[in-house]
């Protein structure tokens, strides 16, 4: 199979099921928002967020390094070598993890008076602490799918984690029943997908071989890779920390719901990430780089194409679309939506950069950018957030994102003979200006039913962004087909 047809086939499997998991995902908060006060609703993701927050250190950069290394051995047919590897990282993530489960809970007590005050976040801490704990497995199970390139269990496991979730709400009743729901979802998957990897991939039937070196290979990868996390998890988590450290536990709340709306967009771009960080490393690996930097080029192209309607669909109708989802009580989010809404689409190109540094070997690149981003979002926030509140993590935000995006690009350019697509992202972002431009003024122009004029509007001004696009020759008829060819021939 080509790589652009493995690239295309793969993409459109992770993009399918990337997308009902992200919709199941969106309707667990939806429900979430329905069973449970906005105060609680926070109080839930704000202990949530804490305990997410230490997620790169049970990682310990081991994720990224799983990935990379198990699809180079696997090239090379050096089975022993991954064994060797998944003992090595499964023996030390056990470590860890058992010593920051113990820090939660005996810190517990203490946490739920001092910091999130409020008697009921005990029992949630103790809860999400041993979520938190059996995820490690998680996290291997994905490391291992994605370096072998199995993106159909990757993709099957991560819907099926929220639909049982999504389930086990309709049967649940206040915080500590939610957050076990939460529990037993993830203790199903693993026992569904443990047996699914072995089947993949039978260790038992690998010889065991030590080799020393790997392992101080696997260290010195991982050890950027551990900056690398710790700066996702201030990226993705330090708004609600110190929301909740500096404003309510209901500003937490509605934040929770603005932020995943827009980290929906977000996320299509790390689905095409995923895809590619693996084929990066093999082609990379063999030193194909012309290819590398070609389909490098076009996923940025195609990315911007079908992210940056989404994101102004939303930016168009936020007060709307939190009104419908999540009720009036959470309308008051409307700002910080159409604020991130606009970030997502500088975030979603500059995570397909970042993860094709950790691809290509060179994951300190990808750790400098998002360190440097990090360390802006963390001090601006302790400004921001106290005066401006959500607003003031939004734009803080958009800003880190606007960072990661700028730093990618110019850096990339500088190790990869690569083309950033600027001449398609320019024409693409006009077309863009316009297709928003038209929703603005047909929705002053109609005076109709609600959902018939977002219908009206948004079905015409897409019709115009895409004949727009097809006349600039960002898209071409071609180039269009022969996807659709390699998505559906055998």
């Amino acid at each position: 199979m080509s790589y652009t047809k493995q690239f295309v086939r793969s993409s459109a499997i992770l993009f399918v099921f990337g997308l009902l998991t992200a919709f199941i995902g969106y309707l667990i908060r939806i429900v979430m928002t329905r069973k449970l006060t906005v105060e609680d609703y926070g109080l839930f993701w704000s202990v949530f967020s804490f305990i997410t927050f230490f997620a790169f250190i049970r990682d310990f950069g081991f994720g990224n390094a799983l990935t990379k290394f198990i699809a180079e051995f696997k090239a090379r047919n050096e089975l022993s070598k991954i064994k060797a590897l998944l003992k090595f990282v499964f023996l030390t993530k056990f470590s860890i993890i058992l010593i920051i489960s113990s820090i939660f809970i005996l810190l517990a007590d203490k946490l739920a008076s001092n910091y999130f005050r409020n008697e009921l976040a005990y029992l949630i801490i103790i809860v999400l602490t041993i979520k938190f704990s059996i995820e490690f497995l998680d996290d291997l199970l994905s490391s291992c799918f994605s370096g072998l390139q199995k993106f159909h269990p990757l993709s099957i496991k991560n819907l099926l984690l929220n639909l049982i979730i999504l389930i086990a709400l309709f049967f649940s009743t206040g915080l500590l029943a939610i957050s076990i729901s939460y529990l037993i979802a993830s203790l199903v998957v693993l026992i569904i997908f443990i047996p699914v990897f072995f089947k993949t991939f039978n260790v038992f039937k690998i010889k065991s071989i030590k080799y020393p070196g790997l392992y101080k290979e696997t260290i010195k990868f991982a050890i950027p890779s551990i900056l690398l996390g710790f700066s996702s998890m201030i990226l993705g988590q330090i708004d609600t920390i110190m929301l909740t450290a500096f404003r309510t536990l209901e500003e937490v709340g509605i934040y929770n719901v603005v932020l995943p709306s827009s980290i929906i967009l977000a996320y299509l771009g790390g689905v095409f990430a995923g895809v590619f960080m693996p084929l990066s490393s093999e082609l990379w690996a063999k030193n194909e780089k012309e290819k590398l930097a070609n389909g490098l080029n076009k996923l940025l192209k195609y990315s911007l194409i079908l992210i940056l309607p989404i994101s102004l669909l939303m930016f168009s109708f936020p007060d709307i679309w939190l009104r419908i989802f999540f009720g009036i009580k959470y309308e008051t989010g409307a700002d910080a939506l159409r604020i991130l809404s606009i970030g997502s689409i500088f975030v979603s190109l500059g995570y397909i950069i970042l993860h094709t540094f950790s691809g290509i070997g060179k994951p300190i690149i990808a750790t400098y950018i998002l360190v440097s981003a990090a360390i802006f979002n963390a001090i601006t926030n302790y400004f921001f957030i106290p005066i401006y509140g959500m607003n003031g993590a939004a734009i803080t935000t958009l800003a880190s994102q606007l960072i990661i995006l700028f730093a990618s690009v110019y850096l990339i350019k500088k190790n990869l003979s690569f083309q950033v697509p600027l001449k398609d992202w320019f024409k693409t972002i006009v077309a863009g200006g316009i297709f928003l431009l038209l929703i603005f003024i047909l929705k002053n122009l109609l005076s109709l039913n609600i959902w018939i004029e977002i219908l009206i509007s948004v079905s015409l001004s897409l019709f115009i962004y895409i004949l727009l696009l097809f006349l600039s020759k960002v898209l071409i008829k071609e180039d269009v087909l022969n996807i659709v060819r390699e998505v559906f021939s055998k």
